[in-house]
């Protein structure tokens, strides 16, 4: 063929050329995806009463009351607290929530849309941490990789998915406290008085979500009082950003249940008497309930005592150490997310003298501080259990800081992203085995206790290693894949799957409920309604549990609410004899069509049937 006819015209026009993804492209691309996983992964249904207990003060608030609607002038019963975890030693008082009143400020504008749009608050935090993750790492002198790496960590591989698909605040906490932090470092760099302010309000309202933040909101005081000292007007602005939250939550504390204090449920909240002499505990020596309830907490959840707390909310201890609550095991932090290890061994090593001195050490730094007073609190506070959740939800807030310390560890190791891929992908993979059998194998349940550590173990020896080897670089970006791509793995396939199974059963059991009550004033008595609580956004509705008093106060109660005007109906299921035959005494017994023998309304007994009938 000659020359000419190569250079022969095809007919056919070039090609254009290819365009390049933009970072911010490809930022807006990961966040889209990973906001259609959360909408796959939602079940609007209930996971835990604490949920209906904020959503107790949303309801309140929405009505411009401090108790919920209808409850007002209705003599204290414990049953009208239905929505308190706390309600079997719920003493006379107002009918109120007693949780962290900020939350109805982000969770108001949300209620618009019912109870589904609050998880969407969440879902909205989740995702703007993870935003906030990645601009924060690029504009602290990471790589679009270590970035990436850093943010996707915390949304797939910290276990921040159960909270992002949820109605509690932990990820909407989580999202304040990281923007708190990072305000604080700029401030410490920069000097601004506007930022300190906004670093105050933002540890603040994070304190009025969940109060164990007052915590980080002294840690960052101190750190910026450090940082600053000479320029105390920094401390100041801060210091008047928390109190402004503060006293929000202390009036509206005060105002709702006398209690002017901005962070207490109660008398004796926050207050650790009787930690240590719980009968739980009891069989440890005092001395070692704080190592090993920090161990319990951060390493290894089987070397938690087996406290009847546990039991009595229907989990069960198996022999081979785990505690299974809804067939998913109870974990602590490292076996959560064990690629957290890694970086724990890098803020220690932030503290050498040998550390170069920068906007790095000081991130590390303060997230050293920060990790050291959350685990000491939460040592010391060896009563305070996490319930419903899989993980050590206590810490959870502390996950979006460990992430950004593991963009900059990333960053600093000079890993990179192929054979971090190669190994996630190798990670994900090994965690199908144990995954894939059932909840009772005890494969299962010592692989997600003990093989998560073991992983963790040889990345960290790996990591430590490469400083003085360096061609083991590669293989430390391996081992930390597997790391993320386990903590992925085991996060979607244990603790998720189970949630997603209790919230669907309790939204299956309240579309049955509010397929069955009339949309007209009701009262309704049940056993255990917290799953019920959404129907109080769409409904005028009055929520009792039975359960509380095993119905000693139902019949007053129903009385009452009938002289109000309220129909009155009693869902059965769950309740026992005494129970029932209390619910029902005094009243005459109306079926409700189509619903069977467990749904009914009760009414008032006609004064004929109070004679014997000759």
């Amino acid at each position: 063929m000659s020359d000419a006819s190569k250079a022969a015209p095809t007919g056919f026009p070039p090609l254009p050329p290819r365009r390049r993804v933009s970072e911010r492209q490809a930022v807006l691309l990961a966040l889209v995806v990973l906001a259609l996983l959360a909408v796959l992964l939602l079940v609007p249904g209930v996971f835990t009463i604490d949920e209906s207990n904020y959503l107790a003060w949303v309801v309140s608030l929405r009505a411009l009351e401090l108790h919920p609607p209808g409850t007002d002038g209705l003599t204290f019963s414990r049953e009208l607290v239905f929505f308190d975890p706390l309600l079997a030693s719920r003493a006379p008082g107002p009918i109120v929530s007693t949780m962290p009143p900020l939350y109805a400020l982000f969770a108001l504008p949300f209620s618009l849309f019912g109870w589904t749009g609050l998880f969407l608050l969440n879902t909205s935090a989740w995702l703007a941490t993870t935003a906030l993750l990645y601009a924060s790492a690029r504009q602290t002198g990471a790589s679009p990789p270590a970035a990436a790496i850093g943010a996707l960590a915390f949304a797939l591989a910290g276990f921040s998915l159960e909270y992002a698909v949820g109605v509690w605040p932990h990820a909407l906490a989580a999202c304040l406290t990281l923007s708190a932090f990072l305000a604080t470092l700029r401030t410490a760099e920069r000097g601004r008085g506007r930022t300190a302010l906004l670093a105050g309000l933002l540890i603040g309202l994070a304190a009025g979500l969940r109060y164990q933040h007052a915590i980080t909101a002294a840690m960052l005081g101190f750190v910026l009082l450090a940082a600053t000292w000479r320029r105390p007007r920094l401390a100041a602005m801060y210091g008047l950003g928390v109190a402004l939250p503060l006293a929000l939550s202390t009036v509206c504390n005060g105002l709702r249940a006398g209690l002017w204090n901005p962070i207490s449920k109660g008398v004796g909240y926050i207050s650790t008497a009787g930690d240590f002499s719980a009968a739980g505990v009891a069989a440890v020596a005092p001395r070692w309930i704080v190592v090993r309830t920090f161990l319990a907490r951060v390493l290894d959840f089987s070397l938690q005592p087996h406290d009847p707390f546990w039991t009595s909310m229907g989990g069960r201890w198996t022999p081979a150490g785990a505690l299974l609550l809804l067939s998913a095991v109870k974990k602590a932090l490292l076996q959560s997310a064990p690629w957290i290890l890694v970086v724990l061994v890098a803020l220690l090593a932030a503290w050498s003298p040998r550390t170069q001195a920068g906007a790095h050490r000081r991130a590390l730094r303060t997230v050293a501080l920060l990790c050291a007073a959350t685990f000491g609190v939460f040592a010391i506070a060896t009563r305070r259990f996490e319930g419903w959740s899989h993980n050590p939800r206590y810490l959870f807030d502390l996950v979006p800081l460990f992430a950004f310390a593991l963009a900059l560890v990333v960053e600093r190791a000079g890993l990179t992203w192929r054979p971090l891929a190669v190994g996630t992908g190798a990670g994900a993979l090994l965690a199908l085995g144990p995954l894939l059998r059932h909840p009772t194998s005890s494969f299962r349940q010592l692989s997600l206790l003990y093989a998560s550590l073991a992983l963790a173990f040889v990345a960290t020896v790996l990591f430590v290693a490469c400083r003085w080897l360096p061609r083991l670089r590669r293989a430390v970006a391996v081992g930390l894949g597997v790391l993320l791509g386990w903590a992925s793995a085991v996060h979607l396939g244990d603790d998720v799957r189970a949630a997603r199974a209790l919230r669907g059963a309790n939204l299956d059991r309240l579309i049955t409920v509010a397929a069955l009550l009339p949309d007209v004033p009701a009262a309704l008595l049940a056993h255990q309604p917290a799953a019920l609580a959404p129907l109080l956004l769409e409904r005028d509705l009055v929520i009792a549990d039975t359960n509380a008093d095993q119905g000693q106060d139902a019949g007053r109660l129903a009385a009452e609410l009938l002289a109000r005007g309220r129909r009155v109906f009693v869902l059965a299921p769950g309740m026992s004899k005494r129970e029932l035959r209390a619910v029902v005494s005094g009243h005459q017994v109306r079926p409700v069509a189509d619903a069977g023998a467990l749904f009914f309304e009760l009414e008032p007994r006609s004064p004929l049937l109070e004679f014997p009938v000759p």
